[in-house]
């Protein structure tokens, strides 16, 4: 899991180049991303929701924008929001 605070346009693209560093890791290390399990998730209502990208067969690709995400036991909602973990 991969995440950044951002405010800014700037903080946009520190966010984008933190996913470029972690795909350039994976390729030397030869651990490929399974990019079409790779979402995203804006947390809050002001969120710009700005899209991030990664490659897929020779291409760069947006990742797919989830409202709910499950990882690690854990239930997260763009608020932050327990109702849906709590319904699991």
């Amino acid at each position: 899991m991969v995440y950044r605070e951002t405010c800014s346009d700037i903080d946009q693209r520190h966010l984008q180049a933190d996913l470029d560093a972690l795909e350039q890791f994976s390729n030397e290390w030869l651990l490929r991303f399974k990019t079409n399990k790779c979402k995203v998730l804006h947390i809050a209502l002001r969120n710009q929701h700005h899209n991030y990208k990664m490659p897929k067969e020779g291409q760069r690709i947006n990742f797919q924008e989830t409202k709910l995400e499950k990882g690690l036991k854990v239930h997260i909602d763009p608020l932050l929001n327990f109702s849906a973990p709590c319904e699991k």
